[in-house]
């Protein structure tokens, strides 16, 4: 339910698109929609649609039929200001009207996977047979005398916008690769060439160009991570200064 409620201020403001024409005229639009897990029953002088995608139903479309008329004529010229439900069957242009109401709701809700080029919206006489676990409700304001424009729909439909873990295939040979990357990554070796305590008083009496006296570790402590791992001598090589690595600070030292 959540997921379906994050769609709500995009399906309105979809649905509002397709009534642009009625708000020009001065006319009521919808105007607030809400999620009920307890369809209610449709109401008398109410138009009614299903969507298919081949044999099975996604969708239903409740709508009363005065509000359809007008919005068709609003669309198709001959708008008329009363507020009078046809006798007439649904026209064509009703019905292109009703696959765009649904359809841009369906297009608004997060995750779908709908193809909506494939599907279909034909008329029925009836919602008897309804099974919806859910219905949208585009309410009107106060002063619209018309019942809620519903948005039922099925269990498939739910089905399709429900999140899907994704399919991660593990490589075989991720374990080589872990290994191999992690053999790559830089670590820094510290070698400490001499440490000298100095007491507070020589420290507050030091200046620019002052010589500190200090003493070479015999063997130098080289740490990794803060820790001591080897020790070393320092030694010219190649015109370099290098450190060799001597003992291992974890053994004891050979005599």
């Amino acid at each position: 339910m959540r997921q379906l409620e994050q769609g709500h201020s995009q399906m309105l403001d979809a649905i509002l698109q397709i009534f642009k024409p009625l708000m020009r005229q001065g006319q009521a639009t919808p105007s607030n929609i809400t999620l009920e897990q307890s369809p209610a029953d449709p109401a008398f002088g109410t138009g009614y649609f299903v969507l298919s995608l081949g044999r099975t139903p996604l969708a239903w479309l409740s709508i009363d039929r005065c509000t359809l008329d007008q919005l068709a004529s609003s669309y198709y010229g001959g708008s008329s200001q009363r507020l009078v439900s046809p006798m007439r069957a649904i026209s064509q242009s009703e019905l292109r009207l009703a696959h765009r109401i649904v359809t841009a709701a369906l297009e608004a809700l997060p995750k779908t996977k709908l193809n909506l080029n494939q599907v279909e919206l034909e008329t029925i006489p009836t919602l008897s047979e309804l099974q919806a676990p859910v219905c949208w409700q585009f309410g009107w304001p106060s002063s619209h005398p018309f019942e809620p424009i519903r948005l039922y729909v099925s269990d498939a439909l739910l089905g399709s916008l429900a999140e899907k873990p994704s399919e991660h295939q593990v490589p075989e040979d991720l374990k080589q690769r872990v290994q191999q990357r992690l053999t790559q990554i830089p670590v820094k070796a510290r070698v400490e060439l001499a440490r000298q305590a100095v007491p507070v008083n020589v420290l507050n009496a030091l200046s620019q160009g002052d010589i500190l006296p200090i003493h070479m570790h015999a063997r130098c402590p080289v740490t990794i991570g803060g820790r001591p791992q080897f020790y070393a001598s320092v030694h010219a090589h190649e015109g370099k200064l290098v450190a060799k690595l001597n003992q291992d600070a974890h053994k004891p030292e050979e005599y």
